[in-house]
């Protein structure tokens, strides 16, 4: 029998929470908006047509690829890829997976985000200061701006929705496995610091807003039963909702 922890909120996270009815399953189904489904799915499809090839193109060599020398020496030994032609084609085939698995959350955030709220005229957009604050960046080298987005205070947020009185905040993770406690840390912290500044420019950018929520969202494949996602759900706790005065 396993042992449960000390805490009960991890064993509630824990639990299987895997309860399809296949008849409802059906119901679902029928439900689906087909024409809204074919236009999300077009949208997927020419975001990951133009993004994916792109992200090659502009690589001429194995300097343009993030590469690991210890790795690829391993690599290269254990596989045998002697040939040059070999081992560019394992190299290139490997990174063309990890950039699908990158490009997954991206082509979400972009193609189907932007559609919701669906009743609503007011639809998930890039938040103005972080776009002001982007533009800044603008012709610095690849290593400046790697330094001066360290520092940024609206990287986390990657879209924002005004209703009303009321604006709301979203970071979207995604990845194929489950998210690291790096990336955890790195939200909670974003909130900590960075809130007071993000109600601030909010009251600017939107003067009629009084309140603003913040929420956190995950496209991961895997259940929440790791320690890194159980940190995740913590980080969750401070996703709320402040008044601005």
């Amino acid at each position: 029998m396993a042992k449960g922890s000390r805490n009960p909120f991890f064993d509630v996270l824990k639990a299987n929470r895997h309860r399809f009815n296949p008849e409802e399953i059906i119901t679902l189904f029928t439900r689906i908006d087909r024409e809204r489904m074919y236009k999300l799915c077009g949208l997927l499809s020419d975001y990951i047509s133009k993004n994916v090839p792109a992200a090659f193109e502009k690589r001429g060599g194995l300097s343009d690829y993030r590469t690991n020398p210890y790795v690829l020496i391993t690599a290269a030994s254990v596989t045998n890829l002697d040939d040059p032609t070999a081992f560019g084609r394992f190299l290139f085939n490997s990174k063309l997976y990890m950039a699908l698995e990158t490009s997954f959350g991206k082509s979400v955030e972009a193609a189907f985000v932007g559609q919701y709220p669906i009743q609503a005229d007011v639809k998930w957009i890039d938040p103005p200061e972080k776009q002001t604050e982007f533009d800044t960046l603008n012709g610095l080298s690849r290593e400046d701006r790697a330094r001066q987005r360290t520092t940024s205070v609206w990287r986390e947020i990657d879209r924002s929705c005004v209703v009303g009185k009321r604006r709301f905040m979203t970071s979207i993770k995604s990845g194929p496995n489950t998210i690291n406690d790096t990336q955890v840390q790195g939200m909670t912290a974003a909130i900590r610091d960075n809130i007071k500044i993000w109600a601030s420019q909010t009251k600017s950018s939107y003067p009629g807003v009084e309140n603003l929520d913040v929420v956190l969202g995950l496209t991961y494949t895997s259940l929440p039963t790791s320690q890194t996602s159980i940190s995740f759900w913590h980080c969750m706790a401070k996703a709320k909702s402040w008044t601005l005065c």
